[in-house]
């Protein structure tokens, strides 16, 4: 990443799964627990929810108990693995779209913002499941994750870039708690949305600067706080 826009507003770091496309899935087969049983392992699935995880976590937590040899090193090749394993069960599984989008996206720029991404999925992760509207997004401003990241390193490389540019006025806009938490701590504005596994009451607890059910009826609100931000 060698370059930035440099938007009127700021910018708008969204999450993928549970804002922008739907979790519910037409498979239920999940490329992390494939992966992982490529490898003859089996799974730990009785973590608490890893709602919110990037892929590494997830993938991390899964091998929890793995006692065979360096776990990292199997770790490390799970990770390399999984964009494969996604493409082969995505490549017939369509992903279908939160309410109100992509039209939101769309009067984003409208309104002088750019749309940019932070999401704990890998790159080629995010752009399976974002294929019919990637065009949408600044691609100076995806922040995904890497080998070895949890959601505060991925927000952490967003807050040095736009420190480092100027550049004050940035939202992020996710479904989980941990939306909310990683955006508070990296000093973001954060508006939840209750299209993911999360209900409005349980993401209104945390106080996120807005709450929406969704962004096809609250869209008006959603523009009316962004307008609301000074150039």
């Amino acid at each position: 990443m060698n370059s930035i826009s440099t938007p009127s507003k700021g910018t708008i770091l969204w999450d993928i799964d549970g804002t922008i496309i739907s979790p519910v899935r037409k498979s239920i087969k999940s490329p992390h627990i494939s992966t992982i049983l490529k490898y003859g392992i089996e799974p730990n699935l009785s973590a608490e929810t890893l709602i919110g995880s990037t892929d590494f976590e997830v993938l991390e937590n899964m091998l929890h108990n793995y006692k065979n040899g360096d776990k990292y090193d199997v770790l490390v090749d799970c990770f390399k693995a999984l964009d494969q394993e996604s493409l082969e069960i995505y490549s017939y599984e369509s992903f279908d779209l939160c309410l109100g989008m992509p039209d939101v996206l769309i009067e984003v720029h409208k309104h002088g913002w750019n749309n940019g991404i932070l999401t704990g999925n890998t790159n080629n992760r995010m752009k399976m499941k974002l294929s019919q509207i990637i065009d949408l997004f600044d691609p100076n401003l995806i922040f995904e994750c890497k080998l070895g990241d949890t959601r505060e390193n991925i927000a952490r490389r967003a807050s040095e870039l736009f420190t480092s540019k100027g550049i004050s006025n940035t939202i992020i806009v996710g479904d989980t708690p941990r939306d909310i938490s990683v955006a508070k701590e990296f000093g973001f504005q954060v508006v939840s949305v209750a299209t993911g596994k999360f209900t409005i009451d349980a993401l209104e607890k945390l106080n996120p600067h807005l709450l929406l059910k969704n962004f096809k009826h609250d869209a008006k609100n959603f523009f009316k706080f962004i307008d609301a931000f000074n150039n």
